[in-house]
C-alpha cells in the first residue's frame, strides 16, 4: 500500500514501528507499551519488525513463559538468511541471559525449553560454528559481572545431546577463549572489584577439572 501510493502518487509514509519508535522517544506511550504494541504486530502477521531481546523477554513473561509459536517464529530467525544474523544471534544470547536470571518458580515451562529451542536454532543455521562463536562474544559481556550465569548456561549446551563430538569439541574451546578474554576485561573495568577477574580466572580452571573428568 505504501509503495503504491509513493509511486503512483507521490504520497510520502512511514512504517507502523517508525510511528511507535517516535512515540516512545517522545514519552507518548512507555517501555512496555512499545513492545506489546510490537508483539500486537507480530501476532497480526507483520513480517517487517525489528523487534528486541526485550520482544522476546515481554512476549514470554506476557505467556508465563510458556513457549508460543510467535516466540519460536522469533528464535527461529537466527537461522534465516533474510535477517540480520549478527543482530539474531545478539537477540538468541541476551535472550539466554534473561532466561536464565527469570524467576521461573511459577512458569509454565522451565528454562531448560527455552535454552534447548535458541540451541535448535542456532544448530540450524548453514555454519552453526560461526554463530555458536558470535553467541558466547555476546554472552560474554552481557555476562561480564556475573560469570556464574555463563559458566551455567555454557555447561547446560555442553552437557546437552545436542552437540556432535566436533561441535562440542569447538564450543568449549570457544568457551575457553571468551573466559579469556572475560578476566583481563573485567579487571579493566571493574579494578575495584578484584573478585570479579578472580571469579572468571577460576570458571576456566574449573572447565578444565570438569572436562578432563567427562563431567561437561
Amino acid at each position: 500500500m505504501r509503495s503504491l501510493a509513493s509511486n503512483s502518487h507521490g504520497v510520502a509514509s512511514f512504517c507502523t514501528q517508525a510511528l511507535l519508535r517516535a512515540a516512545k522517544e517522545k514519552k507518548v506511550i512507555t517501555d512496555l507499551q512499545y513492545e506489546d504494541a510490537i508483539i500486537t504486530l507480530l501476532r497480526h502477521n507483520y513480517y517487517f519488525v525489528s523487534e528486541s531481546f526485550e520482544t522476546l523477554g515481554r512476549l514470554a513473561k506476557s505467556e508465563d513463559f510458556q513457549p508460543s509459536e510467535i516466540a519460536k517464529t522469533m528464535l527461529r530467525r537466527v537461522a534465516d538468511p533474510k535477517v540480520d544474523q549478527n543482530t539474531a544471534i545478539q537477540i538468541a544470547s541476551d535472550f539466554c541471559f534473561f532466561i536464565w536470571c527469570a524467576d521461573l518458580s511459577k512458569a509454565k515451562a522451565g528454562r531448560e525449553v527455552w535454552l534447548e529451542l535458541c540451541l535448535d536454532s542456532i544448530l540450524s543455521a548453514k555454519q552453526p560454528e560461526k554463530l555458536l562463536a558470535h553467541f558466547l562474544a555476546n554472552l560474554g559481556v552481557r555476562a561480564l559481572t556475573q560469570p556464574a550465569t555463563f559458566g551455567g548456561i555454557t555447561h547446560w549446551i555442553l552437557r546437552s545431546s545436542k552437540l556432535t563430538a566436533p561441535l562440542r569439541a569447538f564450543f568449549y574451546i570457544c568457551v575457553q577463549q571468551t573466559i579469556t578474554l572475560m578476566t583481563p576485561l573485567a579487571k579493566r573495568e571493574y579494578p575495584w572489584w578484584p573478585k570479579l577477574q578472580a571469579d572468571w580466572w577460576h570458571m576456566g580452571r574449573l572447565n578444565v577439572t570438569l572436562d578432563n573428568n567427562g563431567w561437561i
